[in-house]
């Protein structure tokens, strides 16, 4: 899996996993893998949150149901790209640069070697 992170300078690497040991390559994709989860348990409690809001607060609740169909909408896809942001701000970020401190990196990505074993027919 190709990795795009910012160096200390501020400039944009590529690496990929295949570069890196075993180990490291999974935890890494583990890290990635945990998103998912993280994201939809995130859009699941802003959409039941949302849902007794606009049904239990009185000016709510005397809205059309296309309007209260189209805030709930808003704040379920807000919550969705906000949940994604935090979840590689608190820590998701830190965790792969730690786990790719060494490995090699180029500046472009067209540059990085793809070492792919299921590439590999003996």
């Amino acid at each position: 899996m190709f990795v795009s992170l910012k160096d200390k300078e501020g400039k944009t690497v590529h690496t990929h996993t295949s570069l890196l040991n075993e180990d490291q390559a999974q935890r890494v994709e583990k890290i990635h893998r945990g998103e998912g989860p993280f994201v939809n348990g995130f859009t699941f409690l802003s959409f039941y949150l949302s849902m007794e809001a606009v049904n239990r607060v009185q000016k709510l609740k005397t809205m059309k149901f296309a309007q209260r169909a189209a805030i709930l909408g808003g704040i379920v896809i807000t919550g969705r790209f906000l949940a994604q942001a935090a979840y590689w701000r608190l820590g998701g970020t830190s965790q792969v640069r730690s786990l790719l401190d060494g490995a090699p990196v180029y500046e472009q990505k067209y540059d990085v070697p793809e070492l792919d074993l299921s590439l590999i027919h003996i």
